[in-house]
């Protein structure tokens, strides 16, 4: 029991210092995350209810992590990442961004990881799923990458060794070296 406790406080601890950007069009889906960042100890959580919302806020303030929703009007989660993974807009596209969504296919997934999502949490969310997620930002960054086109995480994915592997869209912009 002791060891549950002191892991849960060194968890708290590693992540309590976070400010949050929560992208999402549900006021209520708002609420429920706010409350579980706050039994983490974030309590700088600052909250937009579309992907134009979250833009302004990410032009006027540092945010460590944004939690944005997939399926939002008139602005969704992909096309938000799209714009904040577009180089020189004057933000900062290196920003980790965790997904949530009950919109869990593969062909969904895939294009939120091709837009430049760090991580993706299927809904419903559980407080250890969502702890579990921003740990993993804090704990395993992933490699930044930057061409003509895109800035971000390395959108590939698994542990296979990948060398000198473009994307088709970014072998214009940087020459395989």
């Amino acid at each position: 029991m002791l060891a549950a406790i002191l892991g849960f406080v060194m968890a708290a601890s590693e992540i309590a210092h976070l400010s949050v950007l929560l992208v999402e069009d549900v006021r209520a889906t708002r609420v429920i995350v706010r409350t579980i960042l706050r039994s983490f100890g974030i309590y700088d959580v600052v909250e937009a209810a579309d992907g134009q919302e979250a833009l302004t806020v990410l032009g006027q303030r540092h945010i460590d992590v944004v939690i944005t929703d997939l399926a939002m009007e008139p602005m969704d989660g992909v096309e938000f990442i799209r714009r904040l993974r577009t180089p020189r807009n004057g933000l900062n596209p290196y920003v980790p961004v965790l997904m949530v969504s009950a919109h869990t296919e593969i062909a969904r997934v895939k294009e939120a990881i091709a837009a430049g999502i760090t991580e993706f949490l299927a809904k419903p969310l559980t407080p250890a799923g969502l702890e579990a997620r921003l740990l993993t930002i804090v704990r395993a960054p992933k490699k930044r990458v930057s061409s003509k086109a895109y800035c971000g995480p390395d959108r590939r994915r698994g542990n296979a060794k990948t060398p000198n592997r473009r994307r088709a869209s970014d072998k214009a912009d940087t020459p395989v070296s």
